[in-house]
């Protein structure tokens, strides 16, 4: 009995083995959530990946998703990253005049989607273009639907692939697995807190 129990355990840790990465990719496949995208009143920059956010909201504003970028700009640094944002995007070709700001005072993403409710009901803005990392984009959709489409705002969310690591590899990436289980436990929190 335990010889045949055993010849199972090991079958299962094989076949798992054999297809770990295809079940790995649908895994981030199912994870991550993408949008069809719209032109939009404004694409927003959060705070963070500098690396990438910016260089996407340029790509969008230059694709004519929107005539207006906002750099989420929090008063916990004094704005230091939102000015390292907004010199990306000036030197990646949009003009001074399409760039605006959100003011948020919570330093998280919670706090960013405070910060963009203020301005759309301010703005009257009925549509945002969130370029976020591909891990990241079912906390952020939840967390800014929740948020904004009481107001009548429409979300629209666009992965980013990181530099380091994609849907294909995420796995074999240090970076990757640790990402992938930061959202996962970020949304776990989000869906308590908020």
């Amino acid at each position: 009995m335990i010889g045949f129990v055993t010849l199972v355990v090991a079958l299962v840790v094989i076949i798992i083995w054999s297809f770990h990465g295809a079940l790995l990719r649908s895994a981030a496949n199912q994870w991550v959530v993408s949008s069809r995208l719209e032109r939009a009143d404004a694409i927003v920059v959060l705070g963070g990946g500098l690396a990438v956010r910016p260089a996407a909201a340029i790509e969008l504003y230059k694709e004519g998703y929107s005539p207006l970028i906002l750099v989420a700009r929090a008063s916990a640094d004094g704005g230091r990253e939102a000015s390292f944002a907004r010199d990306i995007l000036l030197r990646g070709g949009v003009p001074s005049n399409a760039i605006g700001d959100i003011e948020f005072t919570l330093h998280s993403t919670y706090g960013e989607t405070l910060g963009a409710l203020n301005y759309v009901e301010s703005h009257r803005a009925k549509s945002l273009i969130i370029p976020t990392e591909i891990f990241s984009t079912r906390r952020v959709r939840w967390i800014f639907e929740r948020r904004l489409a009481p107001a009548g705002v429409r979300i629209m969310i666009k992965p980013i692939t990181p530099r380091s690591y994609g849907i294909d590899d995420w796995w074999r990436k240090g970076a990757g697995v640790k990402d992938f289980l930061r959202e996962v436990a970020k949304l776990v929190y989000y869906r308590l807190v908020y």
